[in-house]
């Protein structure tokens, strides 16, 4: 091969015959070794995937592509879909397992959201010890054989675990670029680390070993496909939340509102009630809110036609005091004057308290009673409607007083009264195979909305929404004593995912469903969940409208149908942060 590089002379001094004939004879040459590089098993420019495995189970896959993208996926023992991270032009991505499809997150992006965390107080950094601006003398060690190639490991003088191991094959110098922006992206999101100090060793070299304990297993050339490389559809990027329409939403958010935890509409105003009893109202005009005049600390409400009910706290909390006004309006702007309508008894303070406007008449459960106020009836009830600290929902269908509980981590489940005799039972599915296993397990699954099924009138959808660590939910079917999963969305990799009627049991994270309300008119149900807002019309998938960037205690006035308020209500019960209430225009 050397003879044609070695036959190249200045083409200025010879005769245009013997050019034509040396520039024949160089291609030849270059052909020649374009050929022999070709049968090589190990090329010299080539995409390579390597597989680095640690004793105790720790895999890291890295995907290079020889026109520069790489693709790293950390796993260990047991994990499911973990994610990956990718390294396109530079510039890094975090991608994971989304709602029904990858989702993906550029490292500013999350650097941004993390610093505000921080600001807020939302995140307490693990380590706050500031980072040391002097690098460890990299030291030379012994010659090792791993995966059939000789490489030379270096470890760090301070007594650091950390050690690398190099080779000066040249097909493996793609690992080392790989490993040098992995070490450069820890280094730059503030991870405390001496591996910057081998950053000069492997940018240009093969990789056998790093992290002291991840050594080559596998490697392979052959051709990727480059839709390894693409991000997803869905990726967030720093523009996306710093961008202008966080600040305007901005502007409309009561920073120094309580949790909220319920809300009706009424004539465009919206009337909220927070977890200390008091309420305000938010004019839809003016998009600002203001306290509203309560008899006393309130523990539920609800609006029927234009009269608000409430139920306030008694004395020492032994009692409950019901009270109605007529809400203003454009026609009567100062309405009217609350009015007491009873006292009731609480047996203690473990009973669940609903108060529920959603039939012909108000229904007030306090203890083992439900009490109908208009028609002056009441019924005992079989059993007490006793809980944990829990938030409830209601709703009345054809007699039955439908509740539901949400105690966060600790469960909730589904309960119907019968108005006509006070009898109680629980729908619920429970698989024994598993701890929380079952599509409603009271144990494990909060009941967060119920509303009738537009698809069949006689039957109530539930929601489930839990995070916790993790997140679950999904939206079950209740028909007299059957119970079915009618949605879910899992949390996959998966960009080709569609429901398609049970959830894969792979799949331990899935969508978790804030709230559920129906539409005014009945013919509709709107679910609010972690990624956005899902129509329920009839027996196909549901309709589904993805969020837009929204801070802690916005008000979301855009859609004609509902309002969306974002509130940390279930934080006290989970380590959920926001979540949303649905209120129907």
């Amino acid at each position: 091969m050397a003879f044609f590089f070695a036959s190249v002379i200045d083409d200025q001094n010879v005769p245009l015959g013997q050019t034509v004939l040396r520039r024949t004879l160089m291609n030849l040459g270059l052909l020649t070794l374009v050929i022999f590089c070709g049968l090589s098993s190990k090329p010299a420019v080539a995409d390579v995937t390597a597989v680095f495995a640690s004793d105790q189970g720790w895999q890291f896959v890295i995907e290079v592509a020889a026109d520069g993208p790489i693709r790293i996926t950390e796993k260990s023992r047991g994990d499911f879909e973990a994610g990956y991270t990718l390294i396109r032009a530079g510039k890094y991505y975090e991608v994971s397992p989304g709602p029904g499809g990858p989702v993906a997150i550029s490292a500013e992006a999350a650097d941004y959201m993390f610093r505000q965390g921080v600001s807020r107080g939302e995140i307490v950094p693990s380590d706050k010890s500031p980072r040391s601006l002097h690098k460890p003398e990299v030291v030379k060690q012994e010659q090792v054989q791993i995966a059939g190639y000789t490489g030379t490991r270096y470890s760090l003088a301070n007594g650091s675990a950390e050690s690398v191991v190099v080779s000066d094959a040249p097909e493996l110098k793609p690992l080392g670029r790989a490993i040098d922006h992995l070490f450069a992206q820890m280094e730059s999101s503030g991870h405390e680390s001496d591996l910057a100090a081998f950053r000069p060793l492997i940018a240009s070299r093969g990789v056998l070993s790093f992290f002291g304990e991840l050594s080559l297993t596998q490697v392979s050339f052959e051709t990727i496909d480059r839709s390894r490389f693409a991000l997803p559809g869905n990726v967030t990027e720093l523009s996306d939340v710093v961008g202008p329409s966080v600040e305007v939403q901005a502007e409309h958010t009561d920073q120094e509102q309580r949790d909220i935890v319920k809300g009706v509409y009424h004539d465009k105003a919206l009337y909220l009630l927070d977890d200390s009893g008091a309420m305000q109202v938010w004019s839809e005009e003016s998009r600002t809110g203001r306290p509203f005049k309560v008899p006393g600390s309130v523990l539920s409400f609800c609006l029927m036609e234009k009269n608000l009910w409430a139920a306030t706290k008694g004395k020492r909390g032994k009692s409950v005091m019901l009270w109605t006004r007529q809400l203003p309006s454009q026609a009567g702007p100062n309405g009217g004057e609350w009015q007491r309508v009873g006292s009731f008894t609480r047996n203690g303070g473990n009973e669940a308290l609903v108060l529920d406007c959603s039939s012909r008449e108000p229904v007030l459960v306090a203890g083992n009673r439900a009490i109908m106020p208009v028609s002056g009836s009441a019924v005992e009830l079989a059993r007490q409607m006793s809980t944990h600290p829990a938030l409830v929902v209601s709703y009345v269908q054809d007699g039955m007083l439908w509740l539901g509980f949400n105690s966060g981590e600790w469960g909730g489940g589904l309960h119907r009264i019968r108005l006509s005799d006070g009898t109680v039972d629980s729908p619920s599915h429970i698989d024994p195979a598993s701890p929380c296993g079952g599509k409603l397990n009271p144990n494990c699954d909060p009941v967060t909305g119920l509303a009738p099924d537009p698809a069949k009138p006689n039957c109530m959808l539930a929601t489930i929404g839990l995070v916790h660590m993790m997140s679950r939910g999904g939206v079950v079917q209740v028909c007299g004593n059957d119970l079915s999963m009618i949605y879910a969305k899992p949390y996959t990799l998966d960009p080709n995912w569609r429901w398609a009627g049970k959830i894969d049991e792979d799949n331990r994270e899935s969508v978790a469903f804030h709230a559920l309300a129906p539409a005014r008119t009945g013919d509709r149900a709107f679910a609010v969940a972690s990624d956005g807002v899902y129509q329920f019309v009839g027996v196909t998938e549901p309709d589904f409208a993805p969020f837009q960037g929204q801070r802690i205690g916005a008000i979301d006035w855009s859609n004609p149908d509902y309002v969306l308020v974002r509130t940390r209500m279930n934080q006290r019960h989970s380590l959920s942060g926001g979540s949303y209430l649905l209120i129907p225009r």
